[in-house]
């Protein structure tokens, strides 16, 4: 699950990276383009301008997959102090679980 800060800092990293102010549907076009150019993952417009507001979503989580794609597509390129916001908690404990 995404929080709405992440989506936040993934919003404002792509605007820094874009050098934008403002986001329309060309900007969303031309961050869809660049980033299937960079990484060949490809990430539709309409579902970039659902991430900026600009069409609404349909579910309460963007998807994951999403948010994987464009945080690779930043590369770094955040904030460090936002960086943690990225990072998946790898210290959970795995259950062991047994068949009967």
């Amino acid at each position: 699950m995404n929080s709405l800060k992440t989506l936040h800092y993934l919003r404002e990293a792509l605007h820094k990276k874009f050098g934008s102010t403002s986001i329309d549907r060309q900007l969303c076009e031309q961050i869809s383009v660049a980033i299937f150019t960079q990484q060949k993952d490809y990430i539709s417009t309409t579902t970039l301008m659902k991430l900026f507001g600009l069409l609404p979503m349909e579910q309460r989580v963007f998807p994951p997959q999403i948010v994987d794609m464009i945080i690779r597509y930043l590369d770094g390129k955040t904030d460090e102090a936002n960086d943690s916001i990225f990072r998946v908690d790898n210290s959970a404990q795995k259950t062991s679980t047994k068949r009967i």
